[in-house]
This record gives structure tokens, sequence and C-alpha cells, in this order.
């Protein structure tokens, strides 16, 4: 294994895929079998058999999910796309997962600041990426965070947010170019249409006087023209679909990713910097632009002020609220927090203190903005320590740092209480027909209650 590992190292593939596929065939440890196949993808990766590499990487992740192997293929995958490929959707695809797999791995790190790195590179390098400016812009947030909780570089942090506005303002010069390149090509095609009626007027007279070869020229000169006009509007489609998502980028940027960086800047100067005057800057910035903006509902809850956009719930049951929100969980997640947001608000409301946990379990394990979670959790914490929601977050959170989890803990509740089933029902006497039909029964319940047992007491109502 070790010979193979030194081969790959020092960059001679064709000595470590040889070992390494004479060691996979000759190992009979199941456990020590993804290792070895993991070097032999990475040597097929840097001999250029991209195809076979990236199909060994695949069946490693998916045979051993949620481990460090399939975090440390999912990696060397990104490192393949984004080094030798140059394919760095793909590569933002494969680094995003090496978190997913395994939170304590040691490739999390160069995962996010290649992940980020690829990012940048799309965004300005090659702008018409289809992938998604939001998924782009996430990259950089994960950056941020991880220079901020990890490595204690909030500085690092703040440029990093400094960078992702500069792109709205790209964006807005990006806009305007289009704007202007559209007009133009309207005016092109206005021209054609006054030259058709014209032509119009004058086909009777033509047609009189023409000879064959004059015929023959203008039937010439109409297919140019034709060609030219169909060019003309397939450019303006082009340029709209341009306008459109950049507008739509522009959109996203006014409602979700500046508020969540004014949020974010409100967070470190309040918790880390200190600095009271600039945390009360940041937030009036949130009240005066983005008055019913989830970020704004969490700044106030983070330094203790009340709300001012009326409440939203009356016409409905908070009940039936939270069971909407809950149902947005996978789909919409950012509307299933606006939802909660209007029961969190009623300090009186039974369900509020269960709406707030369930924000912040939101905001951490499906939109992954730590922040905005630790500001729910913390409140809940501080006002309800004794709760069974306290006794919930205390499992992936200590009130200052979140422990790192290799599932989310409603699965892990699952697999224990399946384990606990299975081990009461080995230990019991039964007969065959008896014991053949419990065999089913752990399977059963875990679907009859995959739903109710995804949040704390998401089924007592």
């Amino acid at each position: 294994y070790y010979i193979a590992l030194i081969f790959l190292l020092q960059e001679k593939y064709e000595g470590g895929l040889k070992f390494a596929q004479k060691l996979v065939n000759n190992e009979y440890s199941i456990q020590k079998i993804p290792p070895i196949k993991l070097l032999i993808a990475r040597s097929l990766a840097g001999l250029k058999r991209t195809e076979e590499a990236i199909n060994l990487f695949d069946a490693i992740i998916a045979d051993n999910p949620r481990t460090a192997v399939s975090a440390e293929a999912a990696f060397f995958a990104g490192e393949m796309y984004f080094n030798i490929l140059h394919d760095y959707e793909k590569a933002i695809e494969y680094y995003g997962k090496v978190q997913s797999e395994y939170r304590n791995s040691e490739f999390v790190k160069q995962a996010l600041s290649k992940s980020a790195v690829a990012s940048q590179i799309i965004q300005y390098y090659n702008p018409n990426s289809e992938i998604a400016t939001e998924e782009l812009v996430n990259q950089q947030f994960k950056l941020a965070e991880f220079y901020f909780e990890t490595l204690n570089l909030p500085d690092s942090a703040m440029i990093v947010y400094d960078k992702i506005l500069e792109r709205k303002n790209i964006l807005s010069l990006e806009l305007d170019s289009l704007l202007i390149h559209k007009d133009s090509l309207i005016a092109q095609l206005d021209t054609f249409r006054v030259a058709d009626s014209t032509t119009a007027t004058d086909s009777v007279s033509f047609e009189i006087t023409s000879s064959d070869s004059v015929a023959a020229d203008s039937s010439s000169s109409e297919e140019k023209i034709l060609d030219k006009k169909t060019l003309l509007k397939t450019e303006l489609q082009k340029t709209e679909n341009k306008i459109k998502s950049i507008k739509d980028d522009i959109d996203k940027f006014n409602t979700e990713i500046i508020p969540r960086i004014i949020f974010t800047k409100l967070w470190l100067y309040k918790n880390l910097y200190n600095d009271s005057l600039r945390t009360e800057e940041f937030f009036r910035k949130l009240e005066n632009n983005y008055p019913e903006n989830r970020f704004t509902e969490a700044a106030r809850l983070l330094i203790k002020k009340q709300p001012t956009f009326p409440d939203s719930s009356e016409e409905k049951n908070d009940l039936e609220i939270y069971k909407e929100a809950v149902k947005l969980l996978d789909s919409e997640p950012e509307i299933a927090v606006k939802k909660l947001i209007s029961i969190t608000t009623k300090p009186n409301d039974p369900l509020a203190l269960k709406a707030a946990y369930t924000i912040g379990y939101i905001e951490y394990f499906i939109l992954n903005d730590s922040l905005t979670a630790k500001t729910y959790f913390d409140s809940i914490l501080t006002k309800n320590p004794d709760s069974e929601f306290s006794s919930e977050i205390k499992k992936f959170y200590d009130g200052n740092s979140f422990i790192k989890l290799e599932q989310l803990p409603y699965l892990q509740e699952l697999k224990e209480k399946e384990a606990k089933k299975q081990e009461t029902e080995s230990s019991e006497n039964k007969n065959e027909t008896e014991s053949s039909s419990i065999e089913n029964e752990p399977m059963k319940n875990i679907e009859e209650n995959q739903e109710t047992n995804s949040l704390p007491e998401q089924n007592n109502e």
C-alpha cells in the first residue's frame, strides 16, 4: 500500500496503479479495500484516464457513505475536475460533498478553499456558466465562515464578504451593458422593418421592369437580408435571456445575500470585535432597508430588539402555520423560516419556543447558516435552559461552537430506536412464525415515524 502511495506522491502513476491493482486483488479485508481503490482512482486520474477514475470515485462514495474514505474520494474527484479537466462547476459539486460526507475529514479545509477559488474563476472568467450565482456565492460564504469559526480570522472573513458585495456591482455593470446592446439590436431590426415597407411599395414597378438577371440578384439579396434578420433576432433573444438572469441574480442579492452579509457583520462586530457602535450601525441598515427579512428578525433576537413588522399569523391558527412550515423544510426552507418567524414574534404563544428551535434547525442543517442558527439556539439555551429543546440543542451545539456530527440528530435517534427494537426482539423467545413477522417491524416503524421524528415534539400538537 505504501509503495503504491509513494509512487502516487512522486507522480509516477503507472507504478502506483500497478501496485494498487495487485494489492486490491490479494486483499481479503473488506475494510482495507476502499482506501486501495482510492489509490487506483487517483492513479487513473493522474494518467488522464479520467472517465475510469470518476466512475471509481463515484463507486467509492456510493459504497461507503458518510465515512472518511468517501469524503476523501469526493475531494480527489474535485481535484481531478479542478486541476486536470478544468471543469470548475463539477469541481465545486465534489468539493461540496466532502463536508456533507464526513464533517471531521482532514480535507474539509482544503475543499472549502478550493471550492471558493473555483467559484471565483467561474464568476470572473466564465460568466455564462450554467451554475447559479447563488451557489457560487454560497461557496464564498462557506469560506468566510471557515475563516472566523475554525481559523479565528474574522478580518479574512470580512474581506470575503466585501468581495461578495463587489459581485453585485459587477452584475449591475453587466446589466447596463446588456441593456445598451439590446437597444442596438432593436434599432437594427427596426431599420430592416422600414426597408421592408419601402420594398413592398415599389414591388409592382420592380416586377414590371426587372429582367431575369436582376430578379436573381434581388432574390440573393433578400436571402442575405433574411439571414441577417434571423441572426439579429436570435442574438436579441439570447440578450433578453441574459438580462432576465442577471436581474434575478440582482434580486437575490437584494433580498437574501446582502441582508445575510449585513447580519453576519453585525454578529461579528457584536461577538468578536465587541464594537457596539458598528453593531448598531448594521442593525439600523437591516431595520431601515429590510424590515421584514428573516435576517433582520434574527438580528432583533440577537440584540434583544422587539419586532416592528406586523403579525402575519392572525388569519390562521399558529398550529396550521407550523405544519405548513414543516412541510416546506426540504423544498422551500426560506419560506418555512418566514412562516415560523410569525410564530416566534408572539412570546406567549405555546408554539413560539418550538418554532424558534425549528428555525435554528433549518438554518444550520438545511441552509448551512451557522450564525443565524446560533442566534436562535443561544436564545433558547438562555431563556429556557431546562426545556427539551435545550436538551436537543446540546446534542450538537455546546453554546459556543457546533459539535461535528456524522448525521442529523433525528437520523441518529431512528438508528438508536431500531437497534433497541432489534435487541429486544432477539432476546424474546418466540416461535418461528412470530419471529418472521417481527423481522419487518423495525423498518415499518421507521417508515411510519420518519416524519414525526424529524424534529423534537413535531408530532406533539
